[in-house]
């Protein structure tokens, strides 16, 4: 539940190809960091497509978040909008003054239930941290750069919030109460990094990704950086600045991921840092790795994934797929049931 309360054509098109590019390669235990190794193949038991986005209307799926009702908001990058699907099946929209060239990426909600969007935009007044309240309207918490390029997002106990800019290599933060973004850490760890993707049409391109995903989990952050292909913990220290970053893992394709209260790292694995993948892997403190779902499942480029809430939704997790740069072209709003 939403808490309630009350440049060139040219320049512009080319920041949101930029930007599209980038998200798509789109984010705990004192274990070492590790080297992928190829997945054990273990099948989920069950993925069922909750909503097929129409790539036509650009509803291509980015990013998702679940209030304690088990609402699940699914940010649509290009189409400027977040998608609400209720328990009973229920769709609705809310749309963001993105602006042309604009989209959404990172959403998350605080722990009183307000719920914020990451708005890329080439218009100044609109890029930056936005609010969205249950009656559709929103208004912007804290203005980023339009040099920036927004991506995932998450938010401390706090209520401090947390910002990749996947060009910059930067986290921004916006401390609770406050209307202003600051930059919090910026290292060679999170570095935006070249790397070559291929398409489907067998065209190649070069990204330079850095910070995507973030998640908090035992009060270390972790971020996953596409360009480099790992990711990156760090710890706390007590007056909320940015201690010594390190690798926790390395040589895996992430785009966005999620921790079990088991310290259990769940990842949305499509192309990061030149490997490509299409799937979901669990990867155990151990650095176990186990392949949960590929494109056999119904996966098309996942982008991210969340736990549901609620007693009823133990052992689900909702997944996103962008399904934007692959031939198959399916977008969706996915559930997978976990084995033990």
């Amino acid at each position: 539940m939403i808490k309630h309360n009350a440049t060139s054509r040219q320049r512009s098109l080319m920041m949101l190809l930029i930007a599209l590019l980038s998200m798509l390669v789109v984010g705990c235990s004192t274990s070492t960091s590790s080297t992928s190794t190829k997945p054990t193949s273990v099948v989920a038991q069950s993925v069922q497509t909750l909503i097929a986005f129409d790539p036509a209307k650009q509803e291509f799926a980015e990013n998702l978040a679940i209030d304690s009702q088990g609402d699940v908001y699914v940010t649509l990058l290009q189409a400027g909008e977040v998608r609400r699907l209720t328990p009973d099946g229920k769709q609705s929209s809310f749309f963001l003054p993105v602006g042309k060239g604009g989209s959404v990426a990172g959403i998350t909600f605080d722990e009183q239930g307000r719920l914020y969007v990451l708005v890329g935009s080439p218009d100044a007044e609109k890029m930056g941290i936005w609010q969205l309240y249950s009656d559709g309207s929103s208004r912007r918490i804290a203005a980023l750069p339009t040099s920036a390029m927004p991506n995932g997002m998450t938010v401390d106990r706090q209520g401090n919030l947390y910002a990749a800019d996947s060009k910059g290599g930067i986290i921004w933060r916006v401390l609770a109460g406050s209307n202003k973004a600051e930059r919090w850490l910026q290292h060679p760890l999170i570095a935006p990094q070249p790397h070559d993707i291929q398409l489907p049409n067998g065209a190649k391109v070069t990204l330079s990704v850095g910070p995507n995903g973030l998640h908090f989990f035992q009060g270390n952050l972790y971020i996953s950086v596409s360009g480099q292909a790992t990711l990156v913990r760090i710890p706390l220290n007590w007056d909320g600045s940015p201690g010594t970053p390190a690798v926790y893992l390395k040589n895996v394709s992430i785009d966005d991921f999620i921790f079990d209260s088991s310290g259990n790292l769940y990842l949305a694995a499509n192309r990061s840092g030149g490997l490509i993948a299409n799937e979901i892997e669990r990867v155990k403190p151990d650095a176990t790795y186990t392949m949960l779902a590929s494109d056999a499942n119904g996966l098309d480029e996942p982008s991210a994934v969340e736990f549901g809430t609620g007693a009823s939704e133990q052992g689900k997790l909702y997944i996103t797929n962008i399904g934007m740069f692959s031939a198959a072209k399916h977008p969706s709003l996915e559930v997978l049931s976990l084995n033990a």
